[in-house]
């Protein structure tokens, strides 16, 4: 029994160890997928506009990725092409800038050019709170605004105008969450081995005891 809990107490430990290497982990993995739906506005009746799109990291080599995008149209086909990019710089596209950007950061984007991180919020995503980072821009024809996640760098929101048509890209899943753990998450796996310990301990404890023997009492003759 002793054995078991120590076993079990080596297990806790492997456990929060596990925790600090995701968190220490590069950005992103293959097999981190986000999934956007798309609203296109005004619409024009019989045009056939995207209405969601998944884009899957495949494959990462050193720093640069190869992504699966998928664009399902509202006629119900789809459209599948490969896209590269660099984990650490971003893409120049806007799907991702690079993680732990801050209010005052550069960073680039095709047909934005260079534009700077204005604020720093936590907003709330496919049911979890995230620390985001918002950048805008404007000119006499285009408006863009996006949020991304801090953590991951990967885009939350997206809001593109351009000569009166708004294109909004807002998540709708990811399983990015669940391997990219925040700074004060705890291993469901930890705790339960904890639980199981505290638990082999009182037993252990309450088998010793009942292995005790009885005192012996002493009776004396009545006379």
């Amino acid at each position: 029994m002793l054995a078991i809990s120590l076993a079990l107490v080596f297990l806790a430990i492997l456990g929060v160890a596990k925790v600090q290497r995701i968190e220490a982990a590069a950005t992103f993995e293959a097999g981190d997928w986000i999934k956007y739906e798309v609203t296109i506005t005004p619409t024009i009746q019989g045009e056939i506009n995207p209405t969601w799109m998944k884009f899957e990291f495949t494959s990462i080599k050193g720093t640069n990725a190869t992504l699966e995008a998928t664009m399902h149209l509202s006629d119900g086909t789809k459209k599948i092409e490969t896209m590269t990019a660099d984990t650490v710089t971003g893409s120049d596209t806007g799907l991702f800038i690079p993680s732990n950007s801050k209010t005052g950061d550069s960073i680039y984007i095709s047909n934005q050019g260079n534009i700077k991180i204005e604020n720093e919020t936590k907003l709330n995503y496919t049911g979890v709170e995230r620390t985001v980072v918002h950048a805008s821009s404007s000119n006499s024809t285009h408006d863009f605004s996006c949020y991304w996640d801090k953590q991951t760098g990967i885009m939350l929101e997206q809001y593109n105008t351009i000569e009166d048509i708004t294109t909004i890209y807002s998540v709708e899943d990811t399983n990015m969450w669940q391997t990219q753990l925040s700074e004060h998450s705890f291993d469901l796996t930890v705790l339960t081995a904890i639980l199981v310990v505290v638990a082999v301990v009182v037993a252990l404890i309450f088998l010793r005891t009942r292995k005790k023997k009885p005192r012996r009492r002493t009776y004396r003759k009545r006379k």
